[in-house]
């Protein structure tokens, strides 16, 4: 068996972990949604949808919640668009947030 190529530390790892935390402290249930792919003995192996977003989570009131971190210039993905709009129409939340400061004006209600 070939060993498999770990990817490279994504950039926003810390701000999703911040976030987290910010929604464990407000008992908000969510957790973090990882998807990719790997490559192992030869093959690539798709390791979910793309397009879902970094945290995905259920709201106080049973909404669904999708929170796309993003740091610097980053920028969504045709897959992470689509997904946002998918999830806004079906009356979850969907965001894309760049700080934690982001996320909390988004559950206080301020954007």
């Amino acid at each position: 068996m070939g060993k498999a190529r770990r990817a490279p530390r994504r950039k926003e790892s810390p701000l999703v972990n911040a976030c987290l935390e910010v929604l464990k402290l407000r008992g908000i249930a969510a957790t973090r949604h990882q998807c990719g792919h790997i490559y192992m003995a030869g093959r690539h192996i798709n390791m979910g949808e793309s397009g879902w977003p970094d945290i995905i989570g259920c709201l106080p009131d049973g909404r669904f919640l999708g929170i796309e971190c993003k740091v610097g210039d980053g920028k969504l993905s045709g897959a992470q668009r689509q997904r946002g709009a998918d999830i806004a129409a079906s009356r979850g939340v969907w965001a894309v947030v760049r700080s934690v400061a982001d996320l909390t004006d988004l559950l206080d209600g301020r954007t």
